[in-house]
């Protein structure tokens, strides 16, 4: 019961930082740098770099980074996300401690959000070039844009 309380507690709070980060999403005009912090970005394409799938129509998958550097959360396109992550050296980056709020949604869609996070927890670096935010691992990548 305690747990299922932590989850919920740290799935509102998420709700509400999304959703007050959410009004800042279209302040970089076209051409304008985008930085990693403080950047709600959305999922374009994700899996296996040789063959690369879309998000499932309807679905709007998520990641911010905090600016304080420690936290990171998001939508996986049914539920809610966070945990913290870890950057280093220049491109290095883990993601750690996911927890998620856990709605059953049809449609394909827990599939989909079970390879994201396969994908996302096995993270080992990021590369941000021309507005697209690219993490890859052993397991993948995830592209994304602003």
């Amino acid at each position: 019961m305690k747990k299922n309380a932590a989850i919920l507690a740290a799935g509102l709070v998420l709700i509400i930082f999304l959703v007050s980060a959410s009004a800042c999403a279209d302040r970089y005009p076209p051409g304008a740098e985008v930085p990693l912090k403080g950047t709600i970005w959305v999922l374009e394409e994700f899996g296996d770099p040789g063959k690369l799938n879309s998000p499932i129509s309807g679905t709007r998958i998520t990641i911010r980074f905090d600016p304080d550097g420690k936290q990171v959360g998001g939508s996986s396109g049914c539920n809610t996300y966070g945990g913290g992550y870890v950057l280093s050296g220049q491109h290095g980056l883990d993601v750690k401690d996911i927890i998620q709020t856990e709605i059953a949604c049809g449609g394909g869609i827990n599939a989909q959000e079970a390879a994201y996070f396969n994908i996302l927890i096995a993270v080992t670096s990021f590369d941000l070039e021309h507005r697209r935010l690219t993490l890859s691992g052993p397991r993948g990548i995830l592209v994304f844009e602003p």
